[in-house]
């Protein structure tokens, strides 16, 4: 395998950085967490922004507005249900971050 990737730069680079490259001994899988973690926090507040740009808190329009969100806004249904799995994933991954 590895006269393969000495054939070509890129696929070599490749090898050394991902395959070779060391890392700290008190790394585990659980570190994995805490990433997955920041990115959907990240995902959270992105998508909350621009969920709160078009949501009216009015009693008689929250649910227009949620319709019109998923309805007529270009990606709506797509950035609301990011936000809301995002939340699930967020918590599921918090979860298990902590010891």
């Amino acid at each position: 395998m590895r006269r393969f990737f000495d054939k070509t730069v890129l696929l070599t680079k490749f090898y050394n950085f991902w395959v070779i490259y060391g890392s700290p001994a008190n790394f585990s899988y659980w570190w994995n967490f805490g990433s997955m973690a920041l990115i959907c926090l990240i995902i959270q507040i992105a998508t909350g922004i621009f969920l709160a740009m078009h949501y009216k808190s009015d009693l008689n329009l929250a649910f227009a507005s949620v319709d019109y969100i998923s309805k007529s806004v270009q990606y709506g249904w797509l950035i609301r249900y990011l936000h809301s799995n995002g939340a699930s994933v967020f918590f599921f991954s918090c979860l298990f971050t902590y010891d």
